[in-house]
Protein backbone atom coordinates (compact mmCIF):
# COMPACT_ATOMS: atom_id res chain seq x y z
CA UNK A 1 0.00 0.00 0.00
CA UNK A 2 1.03 3.78 -0.89
CA UNK A 3 0.84 6.13 1.68
CA UNK A 4 1.50 9.19 -0.58
CA UNK A 5 -1.53 10.97 -2.05
CA UNK A 6 -1.49 10.67 -5.89
CA UNK A 7 -2.05 14.54 -6.81
CA UNK A 8 1.64 15.14 -4.87
CA UNK A 9 4.46 16.09 -7.23
CA UNK A 10 7.96 14.78 -6.71
CA UNK A 11 10.53 17.37 -6.86
CA UNK A 12 14.51 17.78 -6.61
CA UNK A 13 17.27 19.86 -5.10
CA UNK A 14 20.56 19.42 -5.87
CA UNK A 15 24.21 21.08 -4.63
CA UNK A 16 27.46 20.65 -5.83
CA UNK A 17 30.73 21.35 -3.73
CA UNK A 18 34.73 21.42 -4.04
CA UNK A 19 35.93 21.39 -0.94
CA UNK A 20 35.12 20.94 2.57
CA UNK A 21 32.04 22.46 3.75
CA UNK A 22 29.56 23.01 6.88
CA UNK A 23 25.81 23.40 7.02
CA UNK A 24 25.29 23.93 3.08
CA UNK A 25 21.58 24.56 2.54
CA UNK A 26 20.00 22.65 -0.17
CA UNK A 27 16.57 22.83 0.07
CA UNK A 28 14.72 25.68 2.15
CA UNK A 29 10.86 24.79 2.07
CA UNK A 30 7.95 27.12 1.29
CA UNK A 31 6.54 28.93 4.55
CA UNK A 32 4.86 26.64 6.67
CA UNK A 33 5.54 23.42 4.63
CA UNK A 34 7.38 20.26 5.44
CA UNK A 35 10.42 18.48 3.44
CA UNK A 36 9.55 15.01 2.87
CA UNK A 37 12.10 13.22 0.69
CA UNK A 38 12.25 10.32 -0.25
CA UNK A 39 15.86 9.53 -2.05
CA UNK A 40 18.47 10.79 -1.55
CA UNK A 41 22.00 10.63 -4.47
CA UNK A 42 25.12 11.32 -3.49
CA UNK A 43 28.28 11.61 -5.70
CA UNK A 44 32.16 11.88 -5.19
CA UNK A 45 35.79 11.84 -7.03
CA UNK A 46 37.43 11.75 -3.69
CA UNK A 47 36.56 9.35 -0.69
CA UNK A 48 34.79 11.41 1.98
CA UNK A 49 32.42 11.14 4.81
CA UNK A 50 28.95 13.55 3.85
CA UNK A 51 26.51 14.24 6.52
CA UNK A 52 22.60 14.85 5.62
CA UNK A 53 20.36 16.83 8.32
CA UNK A 54 17.42 18.66 8.94
CA UNK A 55 18.30 21.97 10.00
CA UNK A 56 21.93 24.00 10.81
CA UNK A 57 24.42 23.79 13.35
CA UNK A 58 23.96 22.12 16.88
CA UNK A 59 20.39 21.70 16.79
CA UNK A 60 20.10 19.85 13.44
CA UNK A 61 18.91 16.19 13.13
CA UNK A 62 21.51 14.22 11.10
CA UNK A 63 19.29 11.47 9.03
CA UNK A 64 22.60 10.48 6.93
CA UNK A 65 26.09 10.02 7.37
CA UNK A 66 27.96 7.97 5.08
CA UNK A 67 31.44 7.12 3.70
CA UNK A 68 32.46 7.27 0.63
CA UNK A 69 35.00 6.00 -1.14
CA UNK A 70 37.08 6.93 -4.31
CA UNK A 71 34.72 7.69 -7.79
CA UNK A 72 31.34 6.85 -6.04
CA UNK A 73 28.04 7.12 -6.58
CA UNK A 74 25.29 6.18 -4.39
CA UNK A 75 21.76 5.97 -4.15
CA UNK A 76 19.88 6.16 -1.17
CA UNK A 77 15.73 5.61 -0.80
CA UNK A 78 13.18 5.60 1.75
CA UNK A 79 10.25 3.20 2.14
CA UNK A 80 8.46 5.55 4.33
CA UNK A 81 9.46 9.65 3.51
CA UNK A 82 12.09 11.18 5.88
CA UNK A 83 10.74 14.32 7.09
CA UNK A 84 11.94 17.29 8.89
CA UNK A 85 9.66 20.20 11.26
CA UNK A 86 7.39 22.59 9.42
CA UNK A 87 9.89 25.25 7.91
CA UNK A 88 13.05 23.22 8.73
CA UNK A 89 15.90 23.12 6.14
CA UNK A 90 17.78 20.36 4.62
CA UNK A 91 21.46 20.90 4.53
CA UNK A 92 25.12 18.80 3.95
CA UNK A 93 28.33 18.87 5.36
CA UNK A 94 31.75 16.84 4.48
CA UNK A 95 33.72 16.70 1.35
CA UNK A 96 37.63 17.29 0.71
CA UNK A 97 39.99 19.48 -0.56
CA UNK A 98 40.06 19.10 -4.55
CA UNK A 99 36.78 16.96 -4.47
CA UNK A 100 33.88 17.32 -6.61
CA UNK A 101 30.67 16.43 -5.07
CA UNK A 102 27.08 15.96 -5.91
CA UNK A 103 23.62 16.07 -3.87
CA UNK A 104 20.35 15.00 -5.39
CA UNK A 105 17.23 15.53 -2.89
CA UNK A 106 14.35 13.74 -4.21
CA UNK A 107 10.75 14.58 -1.76
CA UNK A 108 8.19 16.93 -1.91
CA UNK A 109 6.57 19.89 0.65
CA UNK A 110 3.60 19.40 2.62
Amino acid sequence: MNDRPINQTLKYRYDEQTSTFTDVIIWTPSSGKTIMLYGIILSTNKGCTLTVKFGIGLSASTFLKIQLANNTNQVVTFSNPVAGLTNQVVSWSGGVAGSDITVTLIGNEV
